[in-house]
């Protein structure tokens, strides 16, 4: 068949055209055999037969943070819901936008977590979601809080409201060394954040803030990111002129 292409491309190619229909037909015979024989050559194609499949990129790995379970027993066996110091509301935020938010909880019986801007959707979290438009018509007027749209607006559920997780921070960070962790409410993870220097510092904490028999989904133990160190710059006339001024 290969013997085929060059008969055919000569006769194309001749001084003497033949008549333009059997012209016509030579040149589809020449295709036609082409076609052939690149499919039943092994090699032809070889490179999109033979090329590794695209790998997907490497799952990230875990990240460090361990949820504080109870000592003993299963998560349903923690009884204890509420705070020994919950209702005092000296550790309640009193400027910002956290003390709108603990205003607002004050007064929806549905048990507001959070509400947070992701990408262009309000997040609103609620322990009873039924109780989502109540929630959202005392939220929509509420001084210091967000504007929000019906049309952008998400509904998720919480375990714990604003105030569960205020009333419960000062109980959980009593027991946490301030010299190597750090604390916050983490409103958008719905949880008590702490920020260990170290794995071995986060395994202690977790095994001390067990004995507490915490409930679950409440206390989350983490470890803080390696610290990046910004290049020095050089030292200008006038960056030694505040140091030693400051000095």
């Amino acid at each position: 068949m290969a013997s085929v292409v060059p008969s055919v491309a000569k006769a194309l190619l001749s001084p003497r055209h033949p008549e333009p229909r059997a012209r016509d037909l030579l040149f589809r015979r020449l295709v036609a055999v082409i076609v052939l024989l690149t499919a039943a050559n092994p090699l032809c194609g070889a490179s999109a037969q033979t090329r590794p499949p695209v790998k997907r990129p490497a799952a990230p790995p875990q990240n460090d943070t361990v949820w504080v379970t109870p000592q003993r027993g299963s998560c349903d066996d923690v009884s204890n819901k509420i705070s020994p110091t919950a209702g005092d509301e000296k550790n309640y935020p009193t400027t910002g936008y956290e003390a709108s938010l603990a205003r607002a909880a004050r007064l929806i019986n549905g048990g507001l977590g959070a509400v947070f801007y992701r990408g262009a959707k309000t997040v609103i979290t609620l322990v009873d979601t039924s109780k989502s438009e109540d929630a959202i018509d005392l939220i929509s007027g509420f001084p210091g809080m967000p504007s929000i749209s019906r049309n952008s607006l998400t509904i998720e559920p919480a375990n714990w409201s604003f105030l569960d997780l205020l009333d419960w921070y000062p109980f959980v960070t009593a027991q946490i060394d301030s010299t190597v962790a750090e604390s916050n409410v983490d409103q958008v993870g719905n949880r008590i954040l702490i920020t260990a220097t170290d794995r071995k510092t986060r395994d202690a904490l977790v095994q001390s803030l067990r004995a507490l028999l915490l409930p679950c989904h409440l206390v989350a133990v983490a470890m803080a990111p390696a610290p990046t160190f910004p290049t020095r710059r050089p030292e200008t006339p006038e960056r030694r002129h505040d140091r030693e001024s400051a000095n």
